[in-house]
């Protein structure tokens, strides 16, 4: 996965062969899983996921717009700084949808993290967090989106090398996929949590994550 190779990519020296061979492994049976699943849940699933991608996307265009100078009314605006104003704006023009409001604040939060803004990028996550809370009940939708944040911020620690920040993230963001039933994510997760052992020494450990994954699936 696109994730997991940046985590390779970032920390090589640290995840030894037996890990990275298991987490291959268990990542390509997670896509198996996946296209394995039952049609009806994932076509539903895929549309609830497309209709809030399309008004994720919506605001963001938007959003981005604002550095356009025929839309900024002569202010020249980096794209940065209208990330910054929009963060103003969030809370009241996604007041009725707070799963929404959660995974724009995800994306705008990992722009920050991938860009090197780690403090920012964290302020950002913990709004991501209080949208979720604001969201009520814990249906798929909800897990499904607490899950990809749990992720986003075990990788913002993961890439400040604060590995006793990452494990909690990650092993909630495990706890969610399997909430969900969602092959894909565990095995996404347990990849990620497993690359994490291998980085810190943990090998054993990883071993027996992905063989629970395996079994489990």
């Amino acid at each position: 996965a696109y994730r997991t190779g940046r985590f390779v990519r970032r920390q090589r020296a640290g995840v030894s062969v037996a890990v990275l061979v298991a987490v291959a492994v268990v990542g390509g049976a997670g896509v198996a899983l996946w296209q394995a699943a039952e049609a009806g849940r994932a076509q539903v699933r895929a549309e609830r996921e497309a209709e809030r991608a399309g008004a994720t996307s919506d605001f963001l265009v938007g959003l981005l717009s604002t550095a356009l100078p025929s839309e900024s009314r002569g202010d020249t605006l980096t794209v940065p700084e209208a990330v910054e104003r929009s963060l103003t704006e969030i809370d009241d023009a996604l007041a009725d949808e707070p799963l929404t409001r959660a995974t724009v604040l995800d994306a705008i939060g990992t722009v920050f993290r991938d860009t090197g803004d780690y403090d920012r990028a964290d302020a950002v996550y913990v709004r991501a967090a209080s949208a979720l809370r604001a969201a009520g009940a814990a249906g798929e939708d909800t897990l499904a989106v607490a899950q990809r944040l749990a992720s986003s911020r075990g990788a913002l620690y993961w890439f400040q090398s604060r590995f006793d920040r990452v494990e909690p993230h990650f092993r909630h963001a495990l706890a969610l996929a399997r909430r969900q039933g969602d092959a894909a994510a565990v095995a996404a997760t347990s990849s990620d949590l497993a690359l994490l052992y291998g980085e810190t020494g943990r090998d054993a450990d990883a071993v027996r994550l992905l063989e629970r994954a395996l079994a489990e699936y």
